[in-house]
């Protein structure tokens, strides 16, 4: 009887890691990508291919943030590089002494979609930012995640998932996203920033948290079940070390993935 609750446990958390790593499979290359600051939209169908992840060179412009008086004049002036999303921006200080894990910077695309489409339908779902965020879409802000400033001692950290509709014209859509950092190890846009239909996106979030339930509900339960063969033996110094490895697992994907705890 033992053997065969092994067994189950064994099988609960092995599903609880293969299920999200084959939902996270890498999406299709032939898909719109950013480039130079620019991702084209045009005759991409929602509908049938799904949400698209907008990942690619961005425009980055250091020590600068956004404001409804200055998003005019930073969308129209060069980015400083143009950097990889989604990632950290810690590696730029290998090409630019300037930056450093700790300051400010905006990141800015510009995103090109048919005039014809009713761009109302759709929406840009953010992952958590380290450590915060002022997102604006077009010059308007559509979120402030803490507080993002240049000043060390006005900057506050937040966290946050978002889901926004996306406020185009004809000249497209431009998003900047403005990240302070003076609080973590390190910052950037290092989560993937989608757009998709509203309702795909929102469906796909329900789906992920279920799946995160999943994960951390096998966490959970290898946890208890090793915390309880230790109560019973306290000779069986492992099982009581495999407990607090899958509780700090549990309490560390808990806060990091969208099911915040």
């Amino acid at each position: 009887m033992l053997q065969r609750f092994h067994l189950y446990a064994f099988l609960i958390l092995i599903f609880a890691f293969i299920i999200p790593v084959l939902v996270c499979a890498e999406e299709d290359m032939s898909k719109p990508t950013v480039v130079r600051g620019v991702i084209d939209i045009r005759g991409y169908n929602f509908e049938s291919e799904g949400p698209l992840t907008l990942a690619g060179e961005w425009g980055f412009y250091w020590d600068r943030v956004i404001s409804p008086d200055t998003f005019n004049v930073l969308v129209n002036s060069p980015p400083d590089h143009f950097v990889t999303v989604p990632s950290y921006w810690d590696n730029l200080e290998k090409i630019d002494s300037r930056i450093t894990a700790q300051g400010a910077a905006t990141y800015s695309i510009r995103i090109l979609s048919d005039p014809a489409v009713d761009t109302g339908a759709l929406a840009l779902k953010f992952h958590s930012i380290t450590p915060n965020a002022d997102i604006y879409i077009n010059g308007k802000r559509v979120a402030e995640i803490g507080n993002v400033d240049i000043d060390r001692l006005l900057s506050e950290s937040g966290n946050r998932i978002l889901l926004s509709p996306v406020l185009g014209n004809n000249d497209g859509t431009v998003l900047t996203v403005s990240i302070s950092n003076f609080h973590n190890v390190n910052a950037g846009l290092n989560r993937p920033i989608q757009i998709g239909l509203y309702n795909d996106l929102l469906r796909s979030r329900e789906f992920h948290l279920s799946i995160e339930a999943l994960f951390l509900g096998g966490l959970m339960l290898m946890g208890l079940y090793q915390l309880l063969l230790f109560l019973l033996n306290r000779k069986q110094t492992a099982s009581f070390f495999m407990a607090m490895l899958c509780f700090m697992a549990f309490f560390f994907s808990g806060f990091k993935n969208e099911m915040v705890l």
